[in-house]
């Protein structure tokens, strides 16, 4: 099975909801270098981290090129010369070639990625951490062996996945499946046993309770709870429509993801709104709700609610309401 040499960054940094890695600013002096020489010199400026295939450049090209106190997005696409897109999950930003820039593009295929996870410092495996495609729906969870198993369906050439679990720092590497099969072991570090160098971001006083709800342990599979614990950012999405917490748009990535409009038939569970919310019967909100969310039962928050809100039953609110 044909593997390609990967860029993992293992070097995380603090981070918090309120702080956007690509609005930070950065100064870079090429006189010459390539181009992962450059991003080596922005990464070292900035409190995120960078995760990208390095067979995606084209090492023999050497850039001459000065920055001040430019925007990071900025300087990467001064750099790369617009050819390769950003996005950002949490503290990491994926580097990836842009639609059409590749030389060689391929028909949606079906892959499966599959290996173990395991304890960096003790090697022992790890039980129900999460593996997901970076932008997309498609996760899974290892089993009591640290096994998982990750189908996906993708058009691009390279895939970034994500490896978290609670009290361990997550990692997120770029890979290029050549095969329709590819395995990929990863080992995490955890966090109360972390070097100096590698602070553990700012957590709650008090922990989320809305998955210790008996109701939503009984309307939202184990699986899809422990997906949505495991990781430490969101995502936005603009719509998403389930009719139950795990069939819906989202799939059982849901608890990860932030909709500006959400339709649930009977019950939805999401990380948060951004503008309005129905539900049949519930909506499960595990983050803050801005806007208006109405149930036709109930209605749970695990943070904030600053809008209206309208249950036929009640609303039950972990944090403040305005």
């Amino acid at each position: 099975m044909k593997r390609l040499f990967l860029k993992l960054t293992l070097t995380c940094f603090a981070f918090t909801a309120k702080s956007a890695c690509l609005d930070q600013h950065v100064t870079i002096n090429c006189k010459p270098c390539s181009i992962e020489e450059a991003i080596e010199q922005i990464e070292a400026q900035v409190s995120c981290a960078f995760s990208y295939n390095s067979a995606q450049f084209d090492h023999e090209v050497q850039i001459d090129l000065s920055l001040t106190n430019v925007g990071l997005s900025s300087a990467i696409q001064q750099i790369t010369q617009g050819q390769f897109e950003l996005k950002e999950h949490g503290r990491y930003v994926l580097i990836k070639q842009k639609d059409g820039t590749s030389e060689v593009r391929q028909e949606k295929k079906s892959y499966l990625i599959e290996g173990y996870v395991r304890n960096a410092q003790s090697g022992e495996v790890l039980q129900k951490a999460t593996v997901y495609a970076v932008g997309n729906k498609y996760s899974a969870i290892t089993n009591e062996s640290g096994f998982y198993q990750l189908e996906l369906n993708s058009e691009e050439e390279y895939v970034g996945l994500s490896y978290c679990k609670q009290q361990y720092f997550d990692t997120i590497i770029v890979v290029k499946p050549a095969d329709n099969k590819l395995r990929q072991d990863i080992s995490l570090l955890p966090r109360e046993k972390a070097p100096d160098k590698m602070p553990i971001r700012s957590m709650p006083s008090q922990p989320r309770e809305v998955e210790e709800l008996t109701m939503v342990k009984f309307l939202v599979p184990e699986p899809q709870r422990e997906l949505a614990l495991n990781l430490d950012f969101l995502e936005k999405i603009p719509v998403q429509f389930s009719f139950l917490p795990s069939i819906g748009t989202n799939f059982i990535s849901s608890g990860y993801k932030t909709n500006a409009f959400s339709l649930n038939v009977l019950a939805g569970y999401n990380a948060g709104v951004t503008g309005a919310e129905i539900g049949g019967l519930a909506n499960i909100i595990r983050e803050d709700v801005n806007g208006i969310q109405i149930g036709g039962l109930a209605n749970v928050v695990g943070g904030k609610v600053s809008g209206v809100q309208i249950g036929g039953l009640f609303n039950n609110v972990r944090g403040s309401v305005n």
